[in-house]
């Protein structure tokens, strides 16, 4: 459910953020380009293909026959999924600062002069001597 988008899930977040950037940046009154409406529709058919696979997952799990004998499964095994899934809960209830630093990202990447700055004024390292690494 994350993946397609429903809210109030994190993966929501995420696509209304990327749809809202989409149509922000035009400004009112702005015409959007037939490329934006194009990703527009694929983003919201993306989430819709995703329910769809899902649903049709689960009515193969949950309506079929069991057969044979149900795996057990270790706690080994649903640790990892939990806590990716407590992750996904956070960022739903805390995505002010995530988004605030994804910003903050973005426009670094659109203003890469600070990055070639510090890049340029290092003091560069000099190169092992062959044989003096372990």
């Amino acid at each position: 459910m994350l993946l397609a988008g429903i809210p109030p899930l994190s993966g929501f977040i995420v696509k209304f953020a990327l749809l809202t950037a989409m149509i922000g940046p035009a400004g009112e009154g702005a015409p959007v380009s037939v490329a934006t409406w194009i990703f527009f529709a694929l983003l919201i058919l993306s989430g819709l293909s995703a329910m769809l696979a899902m649903m049709r997952a689960g009515i193969r799990t949950f309506w079929a026959p069991v057969e044979g004998v149900v795996p057990r499964v270790l706690v080994m095994e649903i640790a990892p999924v939990a806590f990716l899934l407590l992750l996904c809960l956070a960022l739903t209830v805390e995505g002010g600062p995530a988004m605030r630093y994804m910003n903050a990202t973005a426009q670094s990447l659109h203003q890469p002069s600070a990055y070639i700055g510090d890049v340029l004024s290092a003091t560069p390292v000099p190169n092992p001597e062959p044989g003096t690494h372990k």
